[in-house]
């Protein structure tokens, strides 16, 4: 197998898990982030000696992420764009002919995928949503629908084009899930090109610790955008006000103010606002139901988080996810953007709770078998030898 990889992250999503397995094996040559170096020894040790760090990047993210959080979409767009492009003539400065695969996450790679080309390096584009010009049309819809404003990454035309861009001209494109691969097939993305690999999550820390009394609860863990089908959530919760239930909310609260408004206003919601990982897995323990209805999602690791915990999930048909998900068996695929199917499934499982366990057991022991992060990596590895023998035939 190729000897020297280089991975370029800006942020940790789930690349510094990638990065890890190739460092693990003797491949990693250099992780670029805007993850501060402190940090890094902090928190993820085994990158000291072949990280490069910039964390003027993270600064950078942190404005945008304020100016969005009081919608200066203009500004806070043209500074994104930027961010991303210096970003992506960064990292393209440090490929050389000595290299022999980089890796990085999609929106940040154009230049990159350039300089490969030129120095005989394969690049390797990593997608961890739908096709955003699926997300667009989507969402589109969705913000007429209930009068939202226009919000995330698939807003940004220059970001569709370049991700467009990076998709014809990279060697490989990796994704998370059949789903999110399909979108790409249907928008125009080459097939022999695309590989998938479900992501992981961390067994040592999420698994089963039951702990739940008092009310029935219900659970939605995200960054509570109407992407992920949060509005449609309380809805089919407001349907059951006169049972014993709770529904809990973890996530930033959203920019949509009508949104804000609909959680506040909601009885038996109980929002824990940010929660930090460390602190998850005692949540997901104290709940009986996920809940994840998402319009748009390439993945949803929380959905993997909750069923090691033991916790079945009802997740949309739109989430990448739903295949873990056996409908019936450990847990439900509701259809997307249908607050009926929400409310009847979800019902279903307050009527059920006897069974409730059983379908937790399941929801774990299916994880066990095979979704935690070395599983990833066994897939990552075996995608990368087919991509070796490709290069070399």
């Amino acid at each position: 197998m190729q000897k020297n990889f280089k991975v370029f992250a800006i942020s940790r999503f789930h690349v510094f898990q990638l990065a890890k397995i190739l460092k693990d094996e003797g491949l990693l040559r250099l992780l670029v982030t805007a993850y501060p170096k402190f940090k890094i020894a902090r928190e993820w040790p085994v990158f000291v000696d072949v990280s490069k760090s910039y964390p003027f990047y993270a600064f950078l993210r942190y404005v945008v992420i304020l100016l969005k959080r009081f919608n200066i979409n203009i500004l806070s767009s043209k500074l994104q764009e930027s961010m991303h492009n210096r970003f992506a003539k960064t990292t393209a400065s440090l490929i050389s002919e000595k290299d022999d695969v980089v890796i990085g996450l999609s929106s940040f790679m154009e230049e990159s995928i350039i300089s490969a080309k030129l120095c005989g390096v394969i690049s390797i584009v990593e997608h961890g949503s739908l096709h955003i010009s699926t997300e667009r049309d989507i969402l589109l819809k969705e913000c007429d629908k209930h009068g939202y404003q226009k919000f995330g990454n698939w807003q940004h035309l220059w970001m569709i084009e370049k991700m467009d861009r990076e998709f014809t001209n990279a060697d490989y494109v990796f994704c998370c899930s059949t789903l999110a691969k399909k979108t790409l097939i249907d928008k125009g993305v080459d097939e022999s090109k695309i590989f998938s690999n479900p992501l992981g999550v961390d067994l040592n820390k999420f698994n089963q610790h039951k702990n739940n009394s008092g009310p029935f609860k219900y659970l939605h863990v995200s960054n509570m955008s109407p992407l992920k089908g949060i509005q449609y959530i309380i809805e089919a919760f407001k349907m059951m006000s006169d049972l014993d239930c709770e529904l809990w909310l973890v996530g930033p609260m959203p920019n949509e103010i009508k949104l804000q408004k609909l959680i506040n206003s909601t009885p038996k919601v109980i929002y824990h606002g940010y929660v930090s990982e460390d602190e998850l897995p005692a949540i997901y323990n104290q709940c009986d139901v996920f809940v994840h209805p998402s319009l748009s999602d390439g993945w949803a690791m929380t959905v993997l988080q909750a069923m090691a915990s033991g916790v079945p999930p009802i997740v949309s048909d739109m989430t990448g996810a739903k295949e873990v998900v056996n409908d019936g068996s450990n847990g439900w695929v509701v259809p997307a953007g249908d607050k009926n199917s929400l409310y009847n499934t979800m019902l279903i499982a307050y009527n059920n709770k006897e069974e409730l366990i059983s379908m937790g057991n399941r929801a774990s022991a299916f994880v066990n078998s095979g979704y935690s992060w070395d599983d990833y990596g066994k897939r990552l590895l075996d995608i990368l030898s087919i991509i070796e023998k490709k290069s070399n035939s």
